[in-house]
Parts: C-alpha cells; structure tokens; sequence
C-alpha cells in the first residue's frame, strides 16, 4: 500500500527537479531571456507528465524566473535592471576592497596569471569585432575574452586573502545569468575600455599602489554596471516587460 501522501510528496519532489534543471539552463545561458517555455513542448522533452512540468514553471514564477503568461506560455526573464546595477555596485565595493588587500601581498605568479589573461582579451578582440552582434551576444559566455575576464577578477580575489570574498562574489556571479555576460561589454568601445581597465588594475597591483588599484576596480565594475543596465534595459522594452518589475507590459 502506498503510504498517504507520498504520491504527492514525489510529485512535488519531480517539480522541483524540474524548476532547478530550468533554473540551471537560464543560469547557462541556454534560454535566454525571452525564451518561450511550453508544457506540451517541455513535458515531452523530460519525459514527464504536463502536472509536474506546470508546478515546475510556477515555482519558477515565484521567484521571477519566468513569467507565466495565459493562452502563450512561460517566458524566462533575468534581474531587473536595478538588481543589475546593485550587484555591480555591490562588487565595486566587495572587489574593491579585495584589490586594496591584494596589493600589499599579490604573488609573482598570481601578478603574471593577470598578465596572461589580458593577453588573451587582447588576442580576442579583433575576434569578437569581427563578428555580428548576435552572434557575439549568443557566443559571449564561452568565449576566451569572457573566461580571461573571470579569471582575472577571480585571482585578485584570491589573492586578497580575505576569507568569505570569493563566495559572495561568486554569489553575486551565479546570481547573473551566463546570457547576460554580453550586457557589461555591450556598444561600441566598450571592450577596449574594459581592457584598458584590466590593464590600469594590473600595473597598479604591479606597483604595488593599493589606493589606485581600488580605485580602478570601483571604477571599473561600476562602468560595467552602468552599461549592464543600459542593455538590459533596452532589451526589456524590446520585449515589452517593465524593466523594474518584471511584469508583462
């Protein structure tokens, strides 16, 4: 006999697998904002029932995931724009600091492993330019130039030595959809600022002037923050959802 309430318990259990492995494929950037999600479409493609499927996607309205909207479907969405610009905000002061800490005790080897990944960003410019925004947009996560600049924020952080930084700034990075990695670096010259930057961090942290290095980083994150929002905020309007609310339009 099946004990009460256990089918239940395993119905809600599947729906949230099935909010997660969404929730992770917005995070990867493999629907990006905008994507339509349909039951029918998606409880074939899992394998499962359209009740678990269609808890999933409320669940995932809870939390601003994707909006539900009758007779379409779902549709995903990202932050808002002013949660974009908070968390740049708040990593200009987080990595800020990390930068200043940093400078009074960066390695040799963390010193040329900057070194290395703004050489790469700089090897992947006259790529990136090449190709039609779209493509760049779509393309962008993945991209050398993008996992250089990961890099290079990650190590400074390390190299801080402060404890607990790494996982509110990887907090802060998860919290950021993989698709949405395009926005800070969007418009024309905006790629050359951002390694420029790079380039005005590293020689501070290579003189060892911990004043200048936080003041680049501030900087820098905030100038990312400010073009961030820009984008997001043009893209919202494209599709019709209020950038403050998330809420159709």
């Amino acid at each position: 006999m099946t004990p009460p309430g256990s089918e239940r318990a395993t119905r809600q259990g599947l729906a949230d697998e099935l909010a997660d492995s969404i929730h992770t494929a917005v995070l990867n950037g493999d629907l990006p904002i905008g994507s339509w999600l349909r039951q029918e479409a998606l409880a074939a493609q899992l394998g499962v029932s359209r009740g678990p499927v269609r808890e999933a996607l409320r669940k995932l309205q809870e939390v601003r995931v994707v909006e539900l909207i009758p007779n379409r479907g779902a549709r995903v969405l990202g932050p808002t724009v002013r949660e974009s610009g908070d968390a740049f905000l708040l990593r200009a002061e987080i990595e800020g600091f990390a930068v200043e800490r940093a400078a009074a005790c960066i390695s040799a080897t963390d010193l040329a492993e900057l070194s290395v990944d703004i050489q790469r960003q700089r090897e992947e410019l006259p790529h990136l330019r090449s190709l039609p925004p779209g493509d760049c947009e779509r393309g962008f996560a993945r991209s050398p130039w993008h996992v250089a600049d990961v890099h290079f924020h990650r190590v400074i952080v390390r190299a801080s030595g402060l404890a607990h930084v790494h996982e509110i700034v990887e907090g802060l990075r998860r919290y950021w959809p993989c698709h949405l990695a395009w926005a800070p670096a969007s418009g024309p010259g905006i790629l050359e600022a951002n390694l420029a930057e790079h380039e005005g961090i590293l020689a501070a942290l290579e003189r060892r002037d911990a004043a200048t290095a936080r003041r680049l980083m501030e900087a820098h994150n905030r100038n990312n923050g400010a073009n961030a929002t820009k984008w997001m905020q043009t893209r919202y309007e494209e599709l019709g959802v209020n950038s403050g609310s998330r809420e159709s339009a």
